[in-house]
């Protein structure tokens, strides 16, 4: 996080507390929003958002941390039983700053301190139409995150379409499920556990059907009828050096950002 970013987390405002939409559908929502923490929600601190389905959504942004539900997250977060479907971010396409951008969430910041919590929620036909890196369709980026777990969420159908020249071919910056993450502790701290990913990706106009993957445990993907598109249907990228990440139950040795490898 840079000092323009440390500034906007001081003095934006917060939806703070329990949002509980009793298991209500929220139809043809359309936000448009120029400033940083786009979507239904904005911007939320030490937040749980829970039970809540929202579809035919069209956020039109011009800045990052935008999503359909949640733009910025600060402090804890537990986002549970979150459905979006046919739904929709639009940048404009001289956008090279809009980073960060999802279905369910968008940026969550833990401060080192707070845990992030992603339980039963799911993103299906949603498109992005531009930006840059860490894109994807159920959340964007988790940073300094004391620990994070993900389980039984799914995304299927998912295209995405960057904008930004500089990331147009660099895929694993994003992904159809998590686009980055990073964690405070080393061990134990970062869980995947039983999450899909199905139907169709879409990346920049290379299509992909997800069944017809070889997906290992770790979440790499790779297709030899698609040498030249290689996506991690799982996760884009970790941004840290090392670490350790369990995914069902298996515990996997992060290194440098490259690959993940069973331990032994």
């Amino acid at each position: 996080m840079d000092k323009q970013e440390a500034e906007y987390v001081k003095t934006v405002k917060y939806f703070k507390g329990t949002f509980d939409g009793n298991n209500k559908t929220i139809s043809n929502l359309t936000v448009n929003h120029k400033y940083p923490g786009a979507g239904l929600l904005g911007n939320v601190q030490n937040a749980v958002v829970k039970n809540l389905n929202v579809t035919n959504a069209t956020i039109n942004g011009s800045s990052k941390w935008t999503a359909i539900v949640i733009g910025f997250s600060n402090g804890s977060l537990t986002v549970e039983n979150v459905k979006v479907s046919n739904s929709e971010i639009n940048m404009e396409s001289d956008t090279d700053g809009a980073v960060k951008l999802a279905g369910i969430v968008s940026y969550m910041n833990g401060n080192n301190t707070e845990d992030i919590h992603l339980k039963g929620c799911s993103v299906s036909d949603f498109t992005i139409n531009g930006g840059s890196y860490n894109i994807a369709g159920l959340a964007g980026y988790i940073i300094k995150a004391k620990s994070f777990i993900i389980e039984n969420c799914q995304t299927s159908n998912i295209t995405l379409k960057v904008s930004d020249a500089k990331y147009v071919n660099k895929v694993n910056y994003s992904s159809p499920f998590l686009g980055c993450f990073g964690v405070t502790a080393s061990k134990n701290s970062a869980v995947f556990k039983n999450n899909t990913v199905s139907g169709t990706y879409t990346y920049n106009g290379s299509t992909v059907n997800l069944s017809s993957f070889t997906i290992s445990d770790a979440g790499k993907a790779n297709d030899s009828n698609y040498s030249s598109f290689v996506c991690a249907p799982l996760f884009g990228d970790c941004d840290a050096t090392s670490m350790d990440i369990t995914i069902n139950d298996n515990v996997y040795a992060y290194s440098n950002g490259k690959y993940i490898q069973k331990q032994d």
